[in-house]
């Protein structure tokens, strides 16, 4: 019982500890596309000319976007996870 309430406590710490999230308004999912898709090209200039479009939407307080490409006869897909902190926007590229 003390280990089990020794869990919720620390986990009651980390998320009271940990930045705060927001949800995302319709410009900042607007604003993440826009960043993921300057780091796409950025880090792939070898697909970056067979780009064919993209996809973003909300999910729970992330949002996700999804960049399409066609490279030859092969179709490829990057995928970002991006978050709102505070009003900061940022994208990560999901392995």
């Amino acid at each position: 019982m003390k280990t089990a309430l020794a869990l919720v406590s620390g986990v009651a710490a980390l998320v009271i500890g940990s930045p705060a999230f927001a949800a995302f308004t319709s410009a900042q999912l607007i604003e993440v596309t826009k960043l993921a898709v300057e780091d796409f090209e950025a880090t792939n200039p070898d697909h970056a000319e067979h780009f064919v479009g993209y996809k973003s939407w909300k999910t729970g307080e992330d949002s996700k976007v999804k960049i399409y490409v066609t490279h030859g006869a092969m179709n490829m897909e990057f995928n970002y996870n991006c978050h709102n902190h505070d009003g900061e926007l940022e994208c990560h590229v999901q392995p």
